[in-house]
């Protein structure tokens, strides 16, 4: 933990000196909801309201430095004590000496960093909220982070005489981050997310989406800056990504910035940011100075894009899923060096599994085996060929990949998209009709794309049918199942039945005829001759 060598600091758009028996503003901090106007207070304490204009949820950890006593009139503090958030074994030295050191700049809050006890009060204030706490007159030091992000180095928020009662909204030190993935079918719902609630994320982004297994998915990552981001002179600021094994980086990542909430995007030059991929799954964006890029500012949204391709490695179904993770390090403290994480964000895509069985029509418990099919994409001009186990489309149809069924009368494939699609059979089983009809075949997945979803693979999906019809999709595997039937072809007559009887009818009347017409010719000829 580091402390910020700023001793005064601009709360609630006042200058909060740290003064030894000078006028300040006095502030203390209550346990309660202001917005529901519930106050906590202890007799001799005083109150301070605590406001938090971030869009995320903050911790406050409070350390009391110093107490003292006020004079009720001129909000000084006098009698300068040590208070409880110092380890004892600091406390030899002169309590008042070393605030007066900090007061005059020959020593800085850093100093006694690794002076403060386990003894801190935290606080948890929500998005926009307000909470109230009831701390005695004294100096207090006040670490502000984002809840669940994590710091090698925290930055102190301010230093905070506490005198007589005041309200108090820290400004938002702390950046936030969001992940999103392009849903190329589904609709979506909204276009902001409570993450950076007033950021545009563009059209069709989401947190949810699916394709098949050889696409390439678009990805996007979001980090906003702090506040305070004009008090640093340098600011490192680096995006990490993490995907599971069936995505697969392609290394075109770019980045641009926005100052109008996603509205609109500039093209940040490569030559000032660096991207390493550490392997197909893991890539990082790193700014060692971003302040070196003209136009960014506090109120900058920064944005990376990039593609991955949903690989042979692919998840199928909801059970895992496919999932892509981020999250930002940022520098966290203006006077000293150090860093803290945003809270990691996560992305999923589905991918799913056509398996069709072909049966006898009059006997469907009969399997048929060595049907051969090929399948087209909605447009019926297009079909499936699959390509070191990826899906890809050809125009051809004599160079798609032919599916056939096995023993059981089943072929399978592999990682689609949610469409429509079309099979044909361009073989049927020995003894059964060519069967040429282009049965549609549609998989309707039902995902969760409002921006809300809770990370857990299994909820991302809420139904998978075909052709609309219950009970023919898994979610968990993301399995489909289709029946296609076959009639056998016209039988030829066997041996002594009556076609047989008919047959041999039907020659001898030939025979007879022929033997007339034999005779009748030789004898017409003989008398010709006489």
């Amino acid at each position: 933990m580091r402390f910020s060598r700023k001793i005064m600091s601009c709360v609630a758009a006042s200058t909060m000196a740290l003064s030894i028996g000078g006028a300040a503003t006095a502030t203390t901090l209550a346990v309660s909801n202001l917005s529901k106007g519930i106050h906590v207070f202890a007799a001799s304490n005083y109150q301070v309201t605590i406001h938090n204009t971030a869009s995320t949820e903050h911790n406050f950890d409070i350390y009391q430095i110093f107490t003292g006593t006020t004079d009720g009139s001129s909000n000084s503090i006098g009698d300068i004590q040590w208070g409880t958030g110092v380890k004892d074994s600091f406390k030899t030295n002169k309590a008042a000496d070393i605030a007066n050191e900090l007061s005059n700049g020959s020593k800085k809050a850093f100093d006694i960093v690794d002076q403060l006890s386990e003894n801190k009060q935290t606080v948890v204030i929500g998005a926009g909220e307000s909470k109230d706490l009831s701390l005695a007159s004294g100096y207090y030091l006040i670490i502000d982070t984002a809840k669940g992000s994590s710091s090698t180095d925290k930055a102190v928020s301010y230093m905070l005489k506490v005198s007589k009662n005041t309200v108090v909204t820290p400004k938002s030190d702390v950046p936030a981050s969001e992940k999103k993935v392009k849903e190329d079918d589904h609709k979506v719902d909204y276009n902001t997310d409570s993450r950076l609630p007033n950021v545009d994320v563009g059209k069709q982004y989401n947190d949810v989406a699916d394709y098949s297994i050889g696409e390439n998915v678009p990805f996007e990552l979001l980090g906003s800056l702090p506040s305070n981001y004009d008090s640093y002179q340098t600011y490192s600021y680096k995006f990490y990504d993490k995907m599971s094994n069936g995505l697969t980086f392609n290394n075109d990542a770019k980045v641009s910035y926005s100052n109008d909430n996603g509205a609109s995007w500039t093209t940040i030059d490569s030559a000032q940011y660096t991207v390493t991929k550490t392997s197909d799954q893991q890539f990082d964006v790193s700014f060692s100075d971003l302040k070196k890029v003209a136009g960014v500012t506090a109120n900058s949204k920064i944005k990376v894009e990039f593609t991955a391709k949903l690989n042979s490695q692919a998840k199928i179904g909801a059970k895992e899923g496919n999932t892509n993770e981020s999250y930002i390090e940022y520098s966290n403290n203006p006077d000293h060096s150090g860093t803290g994480t945003t809270t990691p964000d996560k992305v999923i895509v589905f991918t799913y599994e056509l398996d069709t069985t072909k049966v006898d029509k009059d006997n469907p418990q009969v399997k048929l085996k060595n049907a051969e099919f090929k399948l087209a994409d909605s447009s019926k001009s297009k079909w499936l060929k699959i390509v070191n186990d990826e899906v890809t489309w050809v125009a051809s149809k004599d160079d798609a990949t032919t599916l056939k069924s096995d023993d059981n009368g089943k072929f399978v494939v592999k990682g689609l998209d949610s469409g429509t699609y079309y099979l044909q059979e361009t073989k049927a089983p020995e003894g059964y009709n060519l069967d040429e009809t282009m049965h549609e075949v549609t998989l309707k997945a039902e995902t969760v794309n409002n921006q809300t979803w809770d990370e857990n693979p299994s909820s991302a999906i809420t139904s998978l049918t075909l052709n609309g019809k219950e009970n023919t999709g898994d979610t968990a595997t993301g399995i489909v199942n289709a029946t296609i039937d076959n009639a056998k072809g016209p039988k030829l007559p066997e041996t002594g039945g009556m076609g047989t009887t008919m047959l041999y009818a039907a020659g001898g009347v030939l025979v007879a005829a022929a033997t007339v017409y034999v005779v009748t010719s030789k004898k017409k000829q003989a008398e010709a001759e006489k």
